[in-house]
């Protein structure tokens, strides 16, 4: 064979020693290939091991970071056995980004990004506009909802819209609420008695107009009055005219002398001022005077005086005393101080309110 030329070639661990090119002499050269995991050195096949930031598969790159994953570019750097070693690129896993797009009347914002930029993106819709898919469009509340009274539309013209509490999709980042009529200050749905609702709106708010007379056209009992208000006689202490009463509290101290209670009342309980006297002084008092108080003592005139007496300046005195043109003065010294009076166990002013 000629100089650079053999028969037959050595053997070589981790690896093939192969003749080629061999003549009809049989003299060819040598060819060495390395197994996997092994690169030539010389004649020899050495373990191989790829540049830091090269592998000769996506495995060998080492841990990607939580959002990304490890892949083998392009570029190549020494070889491991009979693979190249390629540079080792980070990429995002699927679902994840590294910068967002720009979207119109809303914010579009990379979030959670791991040590290689990887994240999401977070859409915030400015006010007024709503999430559809990846864009903010226009938003509007349902039929009857609202994110402000304004946006409820025209309330009939007695009425005035406000908002609920019921919620109801959403408007940008304000909750839609439900739109609610109530009557404007001034107005109400219902009227009480005596009165009739009047200029009702389509939300039904309307004036109370009086269905009373505008005279008192009634006939009330004899002891009571009419009463404009009420469309008729009233029933309670104020419907009494001004010398009659309902209620034995508007009597004074009359209970003082017994047992108070309403005289003679009409139909709407308006009567006088009584009194029962306590038993065993009834009928013990003289003439011109209706009752006794309860202990033994001096008797008061309690409902007007008797038949025959007249009275003077509070005192009932015998209408046959008058004859001093009506001087009550010099009546009421007489009887006072007359002997009946002493009888009777008067003194002072007893026989006088």
């Amino acid at each position: 064979c000629k100089s650079g030329y053999v028969k037959s070639c050595s053997t070589v661990a981790n690896g093939t020693n192969s003749l080629t090119g061999a003549d009809s002499n049989g003299c060819g050269t040598c060819s060495l290939t390395c197994n996997t995991g092994y690169t030539k050195s010389g004649s020899s096949c050495v373990q191989a091991s790829c540049p830091t930031g090269y592998a000769t598969a996506a495995s060998g790159c080492g841990t990607a970071p939580s959002n990304s994953v490890y892949s083998l570019g392009s570029t190549t750097n020494g070889t491991s056995g009979s693979s190249a070693c390629k540079n080792c690129t980070l990429s995002c896993k699927s679902g994840y980004v590294k910068s967002c797009s720009t979207v119109a009347n809303g914010t579009n914002s990379l979030t959670g990004a791991d040590s290689n930029g990887c994240g999401t993106c977070s859409l915030t819709c400015n006010t007024g506009y709503t999430k559809s898919g990846s864009s903010c469009v226009q938003a509007s509340c349902p039929t009857g909802y609202a994110t402000a009274a304004s946006s409820c539309g025209t309330a009939p013209s007695n009425s005035v819209y406000s908002l609920g509490s019921t919620t109801n999709g959403y408007s940008g980042s304000s909750a839609c609420k439900n739109c609610s009529l109530s009557c404007k200050s001034g107005y109400v749905k219902s009227c009480g008695s005596g009165y009739e609702l009047t200029g009702a709106d389509s939300n039904g708010c309307g004036t109370c107009k009086s269905t009373c007379p505008t005279s008192c056209d009634k006939t009330c009992p004899s002891n009571s009055e009419c009463s404009y208000d009420s469309c008729g006689c009233r029933t309670s202490i104020d419907g009494c005219d001004n010398y009659h009463y309902s209620s034995t509290s508007e009597c004074g101290d009359l209970s003082d002398y017994g047992t108070v209670y309403i005289a003679w009342p009409d139909s709407n309980g308006c009567g006088d001022c009584a009194v029962e006297c306590e038993r065993p002084y009834a009928n013990s008092c003289p003439n011109g005077f209706d009752c006794n108080v309860v202990a033994a003592g001096a008797c008061y005139r309690v409902n007007g005086c008797a038949d025959d007496y007249y009275d003077c300046s509070g005192c009932c005195v015998p209408t046959d005393n008058l004859g001093y043109d009506m001087d009550c003065s010099r009546v009421e010294q007489e009887v006072q101080s007359s002997l009946e009076a002493a009888q009777n166990g008067w003194s002072g002013t007893y026989g006088c309110y």
